[in-house]
């Protein structure tokens, strides 16, 4: 029964933004009808923030009853303007998962089967970079593997000409996370973090990955 009004409320968050969209709509039509008379204390934006603080807390609640790949997605997929506030909540939803990894490799596979840039904003992926930064959990060997076969195809699409730098952060944040660096080789891993803009997260990467002896002097 639980399980079933889980995934009732998930469903019924898949037409907020619509909704929210029509409020929008309406909150504009107000205004402009009759902006002398109709001064209102609050502005799209206020009401915008706390519908996503509304949103955000259910999400964070489902991902703690049902912490499966959907309800996970869900959550990263609606997460706030402060990234960086959304490591805490991530973190414990994986600490509600019996396999943590297993989830967020789930979570992972999901996100790249998506097609086109649709659900893949910058935001969206810099929101799976902090989610492969808070797993800190034991790895079973099938899980690592299963990682390593997505690894081996993402890979292929990195090296593409279209491939953004938060593309190959993400990608090789994953590497890190379920420890597949060594599957790899390491020039090619190299040739990749030099791509990145932010020298400090590249130099970061670069230990988490094994490859710290590699890093050129100063």
């Amino acid at each position: 029964m639980a399980s079933t009004a889980t995934n009732s409320i998930l469903e019924s968050m898949k037409e907020v933004p619509s909704m929210k969209e029509n409020l929008k709509k309406a909150f504009e039509d107000l205004q402009s009808f009759s902006p002398s008379l109709l001064r209102l204390p609050f502005q799209w934006n206020d009401i915008d923030n706390h519908f996503s603080s509304i949103e955000r807390s259910i999400n964070l609640r489902i991902s703690h009853l049902k912490p499966d790949a959907e309800a996970l997605n869900t959550l990263l997929t609606t997460s706030p303007k402060d990234l960086a506030s959304l490591k805490e909540d991530l973190a414990s939803a994986l600490a509600s998962s019996s396999d943590p990894a297993k989830l967020v490799l789930e979570s992972v596979r999901a996100f790249n089967a998506l097609e086109g840039e649709a659900g893949r904003s910058e935001k969206c992926k810099m929101a799976y970079v902090y989610l492969l930064e808070v797993l800190l959990a034991e790895i079973a060997p099938s899980v690592r593997e299963g990682a390593r076969g997505l690894a081996v195809d993402w890979k292929r699409r990195v090296g593409e000409d279209a491939t953004t730098v938060l593309d190959v952060h993400l990608f090789l944040r994953f590497l890190a996370a379920f420890e597949l660096a060594p599957a790899f080789d390491a020039e090619e891993v190299m040739e990749l973090l030099t791509r990145m803009a932010r020298k400090r997260k590249a130099v970061g990467l670069c230990r988490e990955l094994g490859l710290g002896d590699r890093m050129p002097g100063p």
